[in-house]
């Protein structure tokens, strides 16, 4: 198809989230002098994931998300450090993860050369995402960038992709796509928008919800395939 507009995910589409979060994770774990065992990382990873799951439910706000997080990490681990410092060590070193995915830059160049608009579409601390693009060379090819912090609404929101169209002053239509890795964040919010969407299947994972892509993928570079 001959999409114009390219509304593209950040985390675990461009950037690898997973590193980044493991090793903040490990970094602010060892800054509050609590061991670091690769289990109790498995527990704040699902601790965050359920948190994060709720929010694109509407069942807690960004600012509740951050702090309850911890604390119910914390609480895990009988440990007395503040949520709210813990938060600030975590968002702090997060902030510094900037490793690219295989294929992701090449993929944007290419997308680039071939004339077309490119946004990134992110659900995301502001101070967070702001650190791992600053300076990325693959911003050269971007237009465009949505924070849900910035703009007060979370994919898979309709509010979401409608303040991502006022703020980058375009209208989303039937030449615009959302590419991500989340069935229940970017692929259901492209859904809800009434959009075309890639679905990045890196781990080929089975569909089993009702969230449907229109179209679906195993590694960014097959991204080239269908938008020509």
């Amino acid at each position: 198809m001959s999409y114009n507009v390219i509304l593209i995910d950040l985390d675990e589409t461009i950037l690898d989230f997973r590193h980044a979060e493991k090793n903040a994770h490990k970094l602010t774990t060892l800054q509050f002098d609590i061991p670091y065992r690769e289990s109790d990382y498995k527990v704040y990873h699902e601790i965050n994931d359920a948190l994060w799951k709720e929010l694109e439910l509407g069942l807690v706000t960004r600012e509740e998300l951050v702090i309850k997080r911890f604390e119910r990490y914390l609480n895990y681990l009988n440990s007395s450090a503040d949520p709210k410092a813990f938060n600030e060590g975590y968002i702090s070193n997060l902030s510094k993860g900037r490793k690219l995915l295989n294929g992701a830059e090449q993929t944007l160049k290419t997308l680039y050369e071939r004339g077309k608009d490119i946004y990134i579409i992110t659900n995301g601390v502001k101070r967070v995402q702001d650190g791992r693009l600053f300076g990325q060379p693959f911003m050269n090819y971007v237009k465009g960038v949505c924070i849900s912090e910035c703009v007060g609404a979370s994919k898979p929101s309709l509010d979401f992709f409608k303040r991502a169209e006022k703020l980058f002053g375009i209208t989303f239509d039937k030449n615009t796509v959302v590419v991500g890795d989340s069935l229940s964040s970017d692929i259901k919010g492209a859904n809800q928008a009434g959009l075309d969407s890639v679905w990045i299947n890196a781990f080929n994972k089975q569909n089993q919800t009702s969230v449907i892509p229109t179209y679906e993928v195993s590694k960014i570079e097959e991204v080239l395939d269908i938008i020509k």
